[in-house]
């Protein structure tokens, strides 16, 4: 089994495997927007870091880490809106059902 199956196909197959597990269970939509704002989180502090210490003798390879900076932020907004949707989803699947005759 080659080191790129591991690295690649493991953690798309895991992912895939949440989002298909959250069509019935949103507690799958809150896991995989934490994970989504973590790596984002990540992504985009590794990119600024690299951006502003590391890299800030040779001006000509920005690109590499303005990508890694954008995907994570990237990530991270769509982390975010992912738990808005989950904690709605949730919300109304564990909300009391409203009477018609005023709630007593």
């Amino acid at each position: 089994m080659s080191p790129v199956f591991l690295v690649i196909i493991v953690p798309i197959l895991f992912v895939l495997g949440l989002l298909i597990w959250g069509i019935q269970n949103p507690l799958a939509w809150l896991v995989v927007s934490v994970l989504a704002i973590a790596i984002g989180l990540a992504c985009a502090v590794y990119g600024l870091t690299e951006l502003l210490f590391l890299r800030a003798q040779n001006p000509y390879q920005i690109e590499e880490e303005a990508g890694v900076m954008g995907g994570g932020i990237g990530g991270l907004v769509g982390g975010i809106v992912l738990l808005a949707l989950a904690l709605l989803r949730l919300r109304k699947k564990i909300s009391p059902p409203k009477t018609p005759d005023g709630g007593a």
